[in-house]
């Protein structure tokens, strides 16, 4: 039988493929971990962001209560300052 096709890859063939495709697959898996690394600063600084911005809101309720009560004690009696309304 006259058989045409190419010849088969030998033992070494074989294996120097396999440690071809290690070496790419771990290169990937590397790039993978690196930006699963970005991701979990990103979402830290999410978070970081977030409760800054709660604690800003925070603030900012507790000054406007302030003010509100002390519209309100003025309203009330606008002498209560030890000095004559404007």
């Amino acid at each position: 039988m006259n058989d045409m096709s190419p010849e088969q890859p030998g033992m070494a063939d074989v294996l120097a493929a396999i440690g071809q495709l290690r070496t790419e697959v771990a290169v990937r898996f590397d790039r993978v971990d690196a930006k699963f690394e970005q991701v979990r600063a990103d979402v830290a600084q999410v978070r970081a962001d977030v409760a800054a911005t709660k604690a800003e809101a925070l603030f900012g309720e507790a000054r406007a209560s302030d003010a509100q009560e002390a519209i309100r004690r003025h309203l009330a009696d606008p002498n209560a300052h030890g000095r004559p309304a404007a």
